[in-house]
């Protein structure tokens, strides 16, 4: 299902952010363990990082409906 967004951000820049992101939660959540959990789904490859590229609140929110739907009908293997 696509998102809703009404504006395409380049696929660089939606790279970059991931790779900021990512880079963040190494660095800083997992780093510093502010989270001593996040340390083994990092390695182990199971956090989705995802970026919105919705311009509008309601944009926004139907990407985040459409990632939790997501979240609660996958298979946690499949994840």
């Amino acid at each position: 299902m696509p998102t809703c967004s009404t504006q395409e951000t380049p696929n660089t820049d939606i790279n970059a952010i991931t790779q900021q992101v990512d880079q963040w939660l190494n660095d800083v959540v997992i780093g510093l363990n502010l989270c001593p959990f996040a340390a083994k789904p990092q390695r182990n490859k199971q956090i989705k990082i995802f970026v919105s590229e919705a311009t509008q609140e309601e944009a926004l929110l139907e990407d985040i409906l459409l990632q939790l739907i997501e979240l609660s009908t996958t298979e946690p293997e499949k994840l």
